[in-house]
Formats: C-alpha cells, sequence, structure tokens
C-alpha cells in the first residue's frame, strides 16, 4: 500500500531518531544546551512531578527547573542554579514550550505502546527491574545504568526481549506510536477501498 506521506515522514524520522540515539549529540532547547534524557533524568523530573511529563498545566519555573536538571551544567550548588536562571531568563516561553514537546517526543520515540498483560503483584519500582534488567544482561553497575539514555533503554530492552522471545519459541510484538498511526493509515486505506469496490 502507499502510504500518506506523513506517515511515510513519521516512519523516516523515527528510524533517523533511533540511529542519533547512539551518537551522544547535544539537544537544544531555545539555544540552551541540554543532555539527552537518562534513566537517572527521568526519576528526578517525576520525582518533582515535572508537568512536562505528568501532561499538567506548567509555570515559566518549570521550563527552567526542566532544563536545569537536563544541562550539562546542572550540580547541586545553588550558586550554579542561579547563575543558570540568569542565562534563561530570557528565552520564550511558547518556544521552549514547543520545543521541550519535541524534545520528549524524539525521546520517547522508541516507547513501547503495548501494555503486557500480568497480573502479578510486583514489589520493587520500575527502577530497580530496569537495573536488575542491565546488571543481568550486561554485567554493567548502578551507576553506569542510571546515566543510559532512555533513548537506548527503549531499544536496549527491544532487542533483549527479541531475544528472549526467539530463544522460548514464541513471538515478540511491539508497538511504537509511529507503528500505531502506520497501522491505522493502513486501516483506513483498507476500508475505504473495500467501500470504493462495493
Amino acid at each position: 500500500m502507499n502510504l500518506p506521506e506523513s506517515i511515510r515522514d513519521a516512519l523516516a524520522k523515527a528510524d533517523t531518531y533511533q540511529l542519533e540515539s547512539w551518537l551522544d549529540m547535544p539537544h537544544f532547547i531555545c539555544g540552551i544546551e541540554i543532555k539527552q534524557m537518562t534513566i537517572q533524568h527521568y526519576y528526578m523530573l517525576s520525582g518533582i512531578d515535572s508537568p512536562f511529563l505528568t501532561g499538567e498545566n506548567y509555570y515559566p519555573g518549570d521550563i527552567g527547573i526542566f532544563l536545569w536538571l537536563l544541562s550539562p551544567e546542572y550540580k547541586i550548588c545553588q550558586k550554579a542554579k542561579k547563575a543558570f536562571a540568569k542565562k534563561i531568563k530570557d528565552i520564550k516561553i511558547a518556544q521552549a514550550e514547543t520545543e521541550i514537546n519535541k524534545y520528549l517526543e524524539i525521546t520517547f520515540n522508541d516507547l513501547d505502546t503495548l501494555q503486557e498483560e500480568n497480573n502479578d503483584k510486583k514489589y520493587a519500582g520500575y527502577l530497580a527491574y530496569q537495573i536488575d534488567l542491565y546488571a543481568k544482561e550486561y554485567g554493567w553497575s548502578i551507576d553506569e545504568i542510571l546515566k543510559i539514555p532512555l533513548r537506548q533503554c527503549f531499544q536496549l530492552n527491544t532487542a533483549i526481549a527479541e531475544r528472549n522471545s526467539r530463544q522460548a519459541g514464541k513471538k515478540y510484538t511491539k508497538m511504537r506510536a509511529v507503528d500505531v498511526m502506520e497501522a491505522r493509515a493502513i486501516l483506513d486505506m483498507a476500508k475505504s477501498r473495500k467501500i470504493h469496490n462495493n
């Protein structure tokens, strides 16, 4: 099927984002450099209920906190924090929001939208399971694992799950947001053809 150009573009971008995630390239929001979001960054932002993760309304100060936690300059130091606040005081709020949302779209490009049907009670947090997974698979330390960019984590999780599924003789299925878009487009095209043929 000849997919709509917008879907083809989205799929091409998704492939590019996958490759870029391994290059450790800096990202810029309104000219301010930030790092790829790591596991540690995610849990810092999650711990303060950043509205950019929760989807709630934000205040200008939330933008500053988001940029500060992801900045290469970040450290637990009030003097450094105040210097950074001065550096970003003139950024345009609307532009920052748009660029942060784009950054998050890229970050979560490879997140699996499918939810596993598993009713087993879990006694540890998600972070503990990620640490356990990589420590067992690759022998990495906790400190190394916390510094892994989420974009790489999602791909590693897929690679591990695919391998384990093959070894168990099972089929592995993953559905990213872009895959959902592609599936819907194919379904819509099939419906359109059916109506046309009738």
